[in-house]
């Protein structure tokens, strides 16, 4: 079984930003795959199917970004489930847009939801997939940019590198981290 959990921020007015792309990728895969996620779990709504013969957990906490910690230690004790078996989707200004960089731990980076889950389950060994909103420009604080939605050129790039991180997900499931990393790692999302 693997838990694939989606960051970002419960209220209907953040669903555009670019905080919230975790939930938009896990969304896209559960449209994939004909998962719905509507079950409600402690501080989450989950959905769950099958890839290559893996059980799959799509979940999207509806805690706020910085409490992301309080739903994925919930979800992993509900599911019986140790780190090892998680993998979470965020959004990283460090990246370019569109790209996406799968790693097997780490450190919190600056963002708030994963220290938040790493202090929360006391451990930083889970997968990640980091995808890339790109850094503010010009004066626009860093708040505002992660709140805010991607323009309309960034939303061509962002639409196919959905689509990579999905893959990488599947990759995931069915060849281990290792060879998604291998395989996914090198995308940098092109409209087409």
């Amino acid at each position: 079984m693997l838990l694939v959990v989606g960051l970002g921020n419960p209220p209907k007015k953040y669903s555009l930003s670019r905080h919230n792309i975790g939930y938009r990728c896990v969304e896209a895969l559960a449209a994939e795959t004909n998962v719905r996620i509507s079950e409600r779990a402690p501080n989450s709504l989950i959905g769950s199917g099958t890839i290559g013969g893996e059980t799959i957990i799509l979940a999207k906490p509806t805690t706020y970004m910085n409490e992301s910690g309080v739903a994925v230690q919930s979800l992993l004790r509900n599911l019986r489930l140790n780190p090892e078996k998680l993998v979470v989707i965020y959004d990283d200004m460090d990246l370019p847009v569109g790209k996406i960089r799968i790693r097997p731990g780490g450190g919190g980076g600056g963002h708030n939801g994963i220290r938040s889950i790493i202090g929360h389950l006391g451990t930083s060994h889970f997968a990640r997939i980091r995808f890339g909103i790109g850094r503010p420009q010009g004066v626009l604080d860093p708040i505002g940019h992660v709140l805010g939605a991607f323009t309309k050129t960034e939303n061509m790039i962002v639409a196919t590198a959905i689509s990579n991180a999905s893959a990488a997900i599947k990759t995931i499931a069915e060849e281990g981290i290792q060879i998604a990393m291998t395989r996914h790692n090198t995308n940098l999302a092109v409209p087409g």
